[in-house]
């Protein structure tokens, strides 16, 4: 299953729980509550960063392909050091922000930062075989909903975000 989505957003504080719930429509079928949990609240951080820091509308951008997804977060911001994201500690707990590159780092398999007019944070979580995510070293269960893996799949559906409005992918 491939396809992509792409929608913008203002650049205020209800934007993060508007684009976690789109993002969230989009992939729960696709990955297991508690995989997909964690890259909501990366996608959650990462639109709480861009809203705080950056500056103009905000871009969410989901792009599914058979073996990852890949959520980017823009904004028009002047960006940040993206060296930041590698050496990224959790602030104490009392403090009032500063965990959010952390998370994102955290609760994702790959994040890369580009900062070119405005800051692109990519974040990439990898999908397992049948639709479901699980950790490394867990076995692959097929899911109701899922072919048998010896069957060839349907016909490859359509790309783009009608596929997912649909709800193809």
């Amino acid at each position: 299953m491939r396809g992509y989505w792409t929608r913008i957003y203002p650049a205020e504080p209800m934007s993060a729980p508007l684009i976690r719930a789109d993002v969230e429509g989009l992939l729960e079928p696709l990955f297991q509550p508690d995989e997909l949990g964690l890259l909501l609240l990366a996608v959650g951080e990462a639109v709480a960063n861009a809203v705080r820091h950056g500056a103009g509308p905000v871009q969410a951008h989901v792009e599914v392909s058979d073996n990852k997804v890949v959520v980017r977060v823009r904004d028009c911001g002047p960006g940040f050091d993206a060296n930041r994201l590698y050496d990224a500690e959790p602030s104490p707990l009392d403090a009032e922000s500063g965990r959010g590159l952390y998370v994102i780092k955290r609760a994702t398999d790959q994040v890369i930062v580009t900062v070119d007019h405005g800051t692109v944070v990519a974040m990439t979580r990898k999908r397992r075989r049948n639709g479901g995510s699980r950790g490394a070293g867990t076995a692959d269960r097929p899911r109701a909903d899922q072919p048998p893996p010896h069957q060839p799949p349907a016909a490859e559906p359509p790309s783009g975000e009608s596929a997912f409005r649909r709800g193809v992918l």
